[in-house]
Formats: structure tokens, sequence, C-alpha cells
């Protein structure tokens, strides 16, 4: 063996960004979107002036995040990924408080070939 090898890294790219505008924010939940690859990489970036929650099935609550935060996961650095065709859902963090500015935008990287 000469010390020498190859690495040949996984191939993949950005996704389009999915975004929900603050009026359609609603006290239920609503989809921003669906990746269409396992997601590698997910950045959501709440830029409302309101609380939100995320879910990725409509149902439960899964990650809360502040007004003008942001919520960063690099799913594959742990070996997992959430596969391909997920949707991301949002919603109201107390109902009735309404964001009246801004959007929900949601990134992803993904891994393939």
């Amino acid at each position: 063996m000469n010390g020498l090898f190859n690495i040949n890294p996984s191939l993949g790219g950005y996704e389009p960004a999915k975004t929900r505008a603050f009026g359609s924010i609603l006290d239920a939940y609503s989809a921003i979107g669906a990746c269409t690859h396992p997601v590698r990489k997910l950045i959501i970036n709440n830029f409302t002036d309101a609380h939100v929650w995320i879910s990725f099935d409509g149902t439960e609550n899964h990650i809360a995040i502040p007004m003008g935060g942001h919520y960063v996961c690099d799913d594959a650095a742990n070996g997992i990924t959430l596969p391909a065709n997920t949707i991301f859902y949002v919603k109201r963090f107390v109902a009735g408080v309404a964001p009246t500015s801004g959007s929900i935008v949601v990134s992803v990287t993904y891994i393939g070939r």
C-alpha cells in the first residue's frame, strides 16, 4: 500500500427554499413544503415577529422557534436523515397570537448522486 487513497465524496446540492408568509401562519398547522431528497442539513429561519411551532407530521409540536430565531441541524453528522418527501409544517406558538410581518423559510441540503 502506497499511502495514497481515493476519496469519493457524495454529491448533493441545495433544494429551492420553501417559504410560508406571515399571513398564512395559523392556529392549526399549515404546510410549508416538502423536501424531494433525503435531508443532509436542515435550516429553518423564523423571519416573523412571532414565535412558531414546526412539525414534521402536521400533528405534533416538534421544534419551537422564537421570533427572529432559527434552527440548524446537520442530520447526517449524527447518522440520521429525514426521508425524501418529508413535509414541513408551521403554526402559531400561542393560539390567537398572529405574526404581522415576515415569513418562515426552510432550506435543505441533500446527499445524492
